[in-house]
């Protein structure tokens, strides 16, 4: 069966966290030359073998945090996710106290930056997204408590779990967005007020009674 397949049961996480100087070197190698070659060549061309040569490591150093190309892939995805959440909260904290302000800022630092548009593109429409929940459950774990909390700060009438409902919607109105913005953009429709429109509603659609 081609590597490219996704084949059920496959392990997608990596084999073991790095605990030494060496190892973390070892691993930032692996995802960096793996965006490298996402952003040439796409999912199709992308081995382990590949990965191994570009990143100037041993195959059998790859696989001993790794299992396979998949794995790999995910964590990749994961660093970004990660990163995008980081900067999310970030701005949210910055401007608590007006939510139109924070959704705004949280949105904007949500979708901007992240991987290379090639890279993006490759991850959004060329990954099955089986390959990527883990990470998308973890981050989503992350996120989700402190936003909450802002959210019923903000707009007291509101349960907690209605809260994590309505930011369930924003978050993945926003993911929806963002894809459209990356596979199938409209020259009308340039990203700066895509934002802010998609900001308005998310605002709106927050704190209606």
């Amino acid at each position: 069966m081609p590597e490219r397949m996704a084949r059920p049961g496959r392990q997608r996480v990596r084999r073991r966290d790095p605990h030494t100087r060496v190892a973390s070197e070892i691993v930032d190698a692996v995802i960096e030359a793996t965006v490298a070659l996402l952003a040439e060549g796409g999912l199709g061309a992308l081995t382990t073998n590949k990965i191994a040569g570009r990143a100037g490591v041993a195959i059998g150093s790859l696989y001993r945090y790794f299992p396979n190309r998949e794995a790999i892939i995910a964590e990749v995805d994961l660093r970004y996710r990660r990163a995008a959440a980081e900067r999310f909260l970030a701005a949210l904290d910055e401007f608590r106290g007006d939510l139109a302000a924070a959704v705004r800022a949280a949105i904007t630092a949500y979708a901007v930056g992240g991987p290379p548009l090639a890279v993006r593109h490759a991850l959004m429409s060329e990954v099955p997204p089986g390959w990527l929940a883990s990470g998308v459950e973890r981050v989503w774990g992350a996120m989700l408590p402190p936003t909450v909390e802002l959210l019923v700060e903000r707009a007291p009438w509101l349960t907690s779990e209605e809260a994590a409902r309505r930011i369930f919607l924003a978050l993945h109105a926003t993911q929806g967005v963002m894809t459209g913005m990356v596979l199938w953009p409209i020259r009308e429709a340039d990203s700066a007020s895509v934002l802010e429109d998609l900001a308005a509603m998310i605002t709106g659609m927050l704190t209606s009674r």
